[in-house]
């Protein structure tokens, strides 16, 4: 059996920060014996599980959709003048809190990463553009609590493993359905 976690990576975000999911059926198909491929996402619109299926050419394959709804979870849409002042507000109210602020790019990501910083608020970063190194470093910063706040691009959060995520702040408007669904589900567990 081969089973693949994560595996929206077939369909958007593995062509750039998960290359080795778009592999995965050539590997396959290289086996004698094709294995039973089992394929794992909390994140899949109808589109990408139409994807998956066709990526990685499962036939008739058995598909459980859970909802979105998660009685833990708050979900608030602001339209701040200032979004900066509401972000360096929000933060002040919940320091010593965990908590993701994701960005569409890498610039913003090291900007506000400048600013928040320089306001001496416990920050790493993590995006594509980073070498691999200095992501796992921020990547351990963060899940070890050595860092408070992770300010990334959606590359950060497939596959982070921390339960004391507190709140998770969108500071650009994803791009789309999955891009929210992969943001917002980072505190899910």
């Amino acid at each position: 059996m081969i089973a693949i976690d994560e595996a929206h990576c077939v369909s958007q975000w593995g062509h750039d920060f998960r290359p080795s999911y778009c592999k995965i059926q050539e590997i396959i198909s290289l086996l004698d014996k094709r294995p039973i491929v089992v394929a794992f996402t909390a994140t899949a619109t109808q589109i990408v599980k139409e994807d998956i299926i066709k990526l990685l050419n499962l036939n008739n394959p058995f598909t459980l959709t859970t909802g979105f709804n998660r009685e833990n979870l708050y979900f608030s849409v602001q339209t701040p003048k200032d979004k900066n002042k509401f972000v360096i507000d929000f933060l002040e109210k919940n320091k010593n809190q965990s908590g993701i602020i994701y960005c569409s790019t890498r610039k913003t990501v090291d900007s506000l990463f400048e600013r928040l910083s320089k306001l001496k608020f416990s920050v790493c970063k993590y995006h594509g553009g980073m070498g691999e190194n200095d992501r796992h470093i921020s990547q351990d910063n963060f899940v070890y609590d050595r860092c408070e706040i992770m300010i990334a691009t959606n590359a950060f959060g497939m596959g982070i493993d921390k339960s004391n995520v507190r709140y998770v702040i969108h500071y650009n408007a994803p791009c789309d359905l999955e891009s929210y669904y992969q943001e917002a589900r980072t505190c899910w567990a």
